[in-house]
């Protein structure tokens, strides 16, 4: 199954390393598509605050992408232009 993760730039709860991020995507290897990532100007809550409009609109950036690869439509189609 495709998976995001997304972790906040100021994030004061989780461990957000480069490190640590690197740990979360050894943990999804067998995920046909794999994004984590850090949402810039964000804090702990990212859907509540300034970025959630960015947040939102990447995360259903992905679920297009995933539905779109799905249908075969990322692999040159009409739809994936």
């Amino acid at each position: 199954m495709p998976f995001q993760f997304s972790v906040a730039e100021h994030e004061q709860w989780w461990q957000v390393s480069d490190a640590d991020l690197a740990e979360y995507r050894a943990l999804f290897t067998a995920a046909p598509r794999l994004v984590v990532r850090r949402q810039p100007a964000a804090g702990h809550t990212i859907s509540l605050g300034w970025a959630a409009r960015s947040y939102h609109r990447n995360a259903l950036a992905f679920a297009e992408q995933c539905l779109l690869s799905s249908l075969g439509a990322g692999s040159g189609g009409a739809r994936g232009r």
